[in-house]
């Protein structure tokens, strides 16, 4: 028995003098200063209770120095509080405010995806997007693109999508006839255009909650936004609340629908009341049914 104990405590040391080795190598390599035996190798204080430290260990600190620019000189010292705060807020405002994602920034910093996904913002205490914040900011960031939706609320699949060459030689992606034969009719006159390359925020009225627009067209030279629609996917209130953040944001909208330029705001008069009844009741049903599934 008494083998048994003296074996363990001889590995224990042997670890300690790896560990202590491996530490006095990172100190060398980032230059960091020398801290005091009995001093917390975090933030320097004798007898530390920070909570911070307790959380952190060095081996994390050395990694915010080697990936996130965490200046080494503070470590050992309580200048580290204010540091990692800086690093704190320079990750979370990439990642909050300028809508990167934790996959972007783990390449921009150098990490591995999984790492950045998910221990790094948990070490540095920045919450985590759910997944309907995430598919917004990648929506509006462009790093994504709406499917066409019908009115059962599933991905509705075009006969007609293909790829188009502008009359400036840009190549975009059309999603129906209707906007083919609107392509056609741009490139014949001449006339700029890009195609799903704004992201508008709006406020959904029917589902109360806030979304993202990626209007079909956007006609440069007049700061026109034109969305193009059928009968069957048009949804009259959504797209309404659409044109209304197109206004709010400096932007004419427009509407071609069936292949004829509309007023929304005067639909009634301009639609026959048969089309009409038929476009309002098939949008009321699928409303309704999306609510049920909801």
């Amino acid at each position: 028995m008494k083998n048994i104990i003296n074996k363990e405590l001889v590995l224990e040391k042997r670890r300690a003098r790896k560990h202590n080795s491996l530490l006095r190598t990172k100190y060398t390599e980032y230059n960091i200063p020398p801290i005091d035996v009995g001093c917390c190798p975090i933030c320097g204080t004798y007898h530390c209770e920070n909570e911070f430290c307790k959380e952190h260990n060095f081996q994390q600190i050395i990694g915010f120095v080697k990936h996130l620019g965490l200046n080494p000189i503070t470590i050992g010292t309580p200048n580290i509080f204010k540091e990692f705060d800086r690093i704190r807020d320079l990750v979370y405002d990439l990642y909050w405010n300028q809508r990167l994602s934790s996959l972007e920034l783990g390449k921009k910093f150098g990490y591995k995806n999984s790492r950045m996904q998910w221990n790094v913002f948990d070490e540095l205490n920045i919450p985590m997007k759910d997944l309907s914040t995430a598919t917004v900011d990648a929506l509006l960031s462009g790093r994504s693109g709406l499917p066409e939706i019908n009115m059962s609320g599933t991905i509705a699949y075009s006969i007609h999508q293909e790829w188009h060459t502008t009359w400036t030689g840009d190549e975009v992606f059309l999603r129906s006839s209707y906007e083919t034969d609107y392509a056609n009719w741009l490139d014949e006159n001449q006339i700029s255009y890009s195609v799903e390359d704004l992201r508008i925020e709006y406020y959904d009225s029917q589902q109360n909650k806030t979304r993202v627009a990626i209007p079909d067209f956007y006609l440069t030279s007049t700061n026109e936004i034109v969305e193009i629609k059928s009968d069957y996917t048009l949804d009259i209130q959504e797209m309404l609340d659409k044109f209304k953040a197109y206004k709010d944001s400096g932007y004419i909208p427009k509407l071609v629908l069936e292949g004829k330029e509309v007023d929304i705001y005067k639909i009634e008069e301009e639609v026959d009341e048969k089309r009409l009844e038929k476009i309002k009741n098939k949008n009321i049903s699928a409303f309704k049914r999306n609510n049920d599934e909801n």
